[in-house]
């Protein structure tokens, strides 16, 4: 029985309270804000209680049910608000919270999301219904939500998790320190003296009405237009109209998502830019705008009524700040930060956007410091691009408006020399549609001195690392099974740029059967080699198992890429922040993932087993879901697996796949694979079945000493030579056979 309701991450300690918690067994349904965490086998709920009844905070929870084995135990599951601070939803309203319990039913029907009808019912043991309550509506809007506000909360919905916790309220000392180098303080004093649209003796903008003026806050729309206007033309440093303020709370500024979208945005004002880094929208819908969308704004602002409740502080604001900065990144991919702002008829709230998360600053009164507004109106326009947070080594060739070639400039590290590289396409070829984190960008170039394709990353790495990527593929020169790197890479304080060869598909681009296992292979020793070298790649998937050219020597059938996670053997521990696709990831450090957020149970360090327990992954993957070249097929527990979004779901899941009792995988192996493969595939299988049932065991004896179980780790995870000799082996073994039975040559 599957219980479909969205309920927070947050996981109490179940001897907290004394209960008896069931097994995780529904863990398939999740959404951006939250997920299920908790549930259990029952045929009638008898009693519940919350253990915080305070009217709209997070609280737990507690049912009593009656099991099929009709003993009486607790199941518990956790309902809460999501901690992000521009949430406007929660997963439930509790309905006479103060009365210390919920009326409702456990029911399995119910489709995730979707609140209790006014039928549902909490019954005693008797079955008669002992509470009815009609399900609360959502507190967003009303009863019912406009288009455009739904459009708004899937936007939200789309932001990175990463964002909630890297939000930081900034001083104002913050914004007064901006810009200082774009004008000084006689030139602002000078044009505020000649300018009508301020008045010094007032000391406030004239052309802006008092609150009690305001019936609307399009009334306000003309004259921040204004004097925004005013500024530019009177201040600015551009060439006339390369920079313009344009109204567009009725304009559409289309979104751009991996999929097909609909979605736009209509901020107040912006200012529509020409240049190198600026294009025309390349696509219309519905009346969205011909001159002016995401691709070519500086940045956005918002007009709102400072009595208006949505107005009072810029957090209540962060939301759709930060869709507007999230889809400036994706349409100008060479994008450091974006900047922009919420103004009223009093103040001004101020955001920054970058790869780290967002900064905003509250209130700052504009009438009583007009040289901070003035400076932050020519920041915001200004036509040097570097001002902008823009990369000026990316550049495009404008023509009419469009993009039509472009080069990225990358410096040496040793020689400090600079290297243009020509665009062989003008959009990059892999961009990340997220706003804080890695935010990997790749563009696909022409090295013209040595007449060969190169491609270059992009990636916002954590001020922390000790290990950033450029240094580590150093490391990697000359191995075979990872991808090269000519020596020619850029970092800054920010971010890294890596150069490296073009690899044109991945490895579930394979076009046979003998390529395939190939380029497994070849990777499986790049990874041995890495960890000869110290360095542990970390985010072994199908993405980052690249095919090698055709007619590529062995040691090069298959190279590994991204190596932007990886770390130093030596420098690794069980406290080091975790990342990577988990879909692949293993069932022990999703253990430690989960460990990590209920903050109990052990942390074991990330090994060489976990780096070969996800090539299983990649493996199984691909042998359970295509049924030859290009034939994707998979079977529904591949399907969990692609629709999985939290650690727990992933942990169930690898659990039942590696773990379980009596595993019958070859049932669902495609018959287009061979008995080499097939036999190939349960070896690998049941080698790290062995390996991971054993670090698991370790992790649950409680009773065993830090030493003894240190000593007993150390003997699972010794001798990784002979691991990785042992895959390698199964492989060769079963490429021998292929090329003998299909008469297809290994090289």
């Amino acid at each position: 029985m599957k219980i479909n309701w969205y309920v927070s991450q947050t996981r109490p300690k179940p001897e907290a309270f004394g209960l008896t918690v069931f097994p995780c067994l529904a863990l398939a349904f999740s959404n951006t804000r939250f997920t299920i965490i908790s549930a259990g086998i029952a045929t009638c709920a008898q009693a519940a209680h919350l253990t915080n009844p305070t009217v709209g905070e997070a609280s737990d929870l507690v049912w009593t049910v009656r099991p099929t084995d009709n003993e009486t135990t607790d199941l518990w599951i956790s309902l809460g608000k999501t901690d992000s601070p521009f949430s406007v939803y929660q997963a439930w309203t509790i309905p006479d919270a103060r009365a210390g319990h919920l009326a409702t039913v456990v029911d399995a029907n119910i489709p995730p999301g979707i609140p209790m009808s006014d039928s549902s019912s909490l019954t005693d043991n008797a079955g008669e219904a002992v509470h009815d309550r009609q399900a609360p509506q959502s507190p967003l809007d009303g009863p019912e939500l406009s288009a455009k506000d739904q459009m708004l909360e899937e936007e939200i919905a789309m932001l990175d998790p990463q964002l909630m916790a890297t939000v930081s309220l900034a001083e104002e000392q913050f914004t007064d320190s901006l810009y200082q180098e774009l004008v000084s303080d006689d030139s602002i004093e000078a044009f505020l003296t000649s300018c009508k649209l301020y008045d010094f003796e007032a000391g406030r903008w004239s052309s802006i009405p008092n609150a009690g003026e305001i019936a609307d806050k399009s009334e306000l729309y003309k004259p921040i237009y204004d004097i925004i206007d005013t500024v530019m033309k009177g201040l600015g440093d551009g060439v006339d109209g390369e920079r313009q303020i344009k109204q567009t709370h009725d304009v559409r500024l289309l979104h751009r998502e991996q999929h097909e979208t609909e979605h736009y945005s209509s901020p107040s004002l912006a200012i529509k830019a020409r240049g190198p880094s600026f294009e025309l929208p390349t696509f219309t819908i519905n009346g969205s705008s011909t001159s002016i969308g995401f691709s070519n704004v500086t940045a956005c602002f918002d007009v709102e009524r400072s009595n208006c409740e949505e107005s009072h502080n810029g957090l209540s604001q962060l939301g759709q700040q930060a869709v507007y900065a999230r889809q400036i990144f994706i349409h100008q991919p060479n994008r450091k930060f974006v900047r922009s702002l919420v103004i009223t008829e009093h103040c001004f709230h101020f955001y920054h956007f970058d790869r780290s998360g967002a900064q905003f600053v509250s209130y700052i009164n504009y009438h009583d410091k007009p040289d901070v507004f003035i400076r932050i109106i020519l920041g915001l326009s200004s036509a040097d691009e570097e001002v902008l947070g823009l990369d000026t080594s990316v550049q495009w060739v404008i023509e009419d408006g469009r993009k039509t070639g472009g080069a990225v400039t990358v410096i040496d590290d040793k020689t400090n020399e600079e290297k243009t590289y020509g665009m062989l396409e003008i959009e990059p070829f892999l961009i990340r549609f997220t706003l804080c984190g890695r935010c990997t960008v790749c563009w696909l170039v022409w090295d013209a001195e040595n007449e060969r394709e190169l491609f270059i990353k992009d990636a916002w790495t954590p001020s922390e690392r000790p290990d950033p990527e450029n240094e580590l593929l150093a490391e990697a020169v000359g191995l075979e099974g990872v991808v090269q790197m000519p020596p020619n890479t850029a970092k800054s304080r920010r971010y890294v740029r890596v150069v490296e060869e073009y690899c044109e598909k991945n490895i579930m681009s394979f076009g046979s059967e003998m390529e395939l296992l190939c380029a497994l292979r070849d990777a499986i020793a790049g990874n041995a080699n890495l960890f000869a070298v110290d360095v542990m790649h970390c985010d072994i998937s199908c993405n980052n198992i690249m095919l090698g050219r055709p007619g590529a020597k062995r040691g090069y059938r298959g190279l590994l890429i991204d190596l932007d996670v990886s770390a130093r053997i030596s420098r690794l521990t069980p406290e080091r922040s975790i990342v990577g696709s988990r879909r692949t990831m293993s069932i022990s450090i999703l253990n430690n993932i989960m460990n990590r957020i209920n903050k109990t149970g052990l942390l074991l360090s990330h090994d060489h087993l976990d780096e070969l327990e996800a090539f299983l992954y990649v493996f199984g993957y691909i042998v359970h879901s295509y049924n030859g070249p290009g034939k994707f097929d998979p079977p529904s527990f591949i399907l969990d697996w692609i629709e999985a979004k939290t650690p727990q779901a992933h942990y169930l899941l690898k659990s039942v796949y590696l773990l379980h009792a009596d595993p019958t995988l070859d049932e669902s192996i495609k018959p287009f694979w061979s008995d080499a493969t097939v036999e190939l595939y349960l070896e690998f299988y049941m080698f790290i079945r062995q390996r991971a049932a054993e670090k698991e065991r370790v992790r649950l004896w409680r009773h065993l000493k830090d030493e003894e179980r240190e000593e007993i780790l150390d003997g699972i995870t010794s001798n990784p030579e002979s691991h990785y000799d042992f895959v390698l082996g199964l492989f060769d073994r079963a490429i021998e056979v292929l090329s003998s039975c299909k008469g297809e040559k290994a090289v």
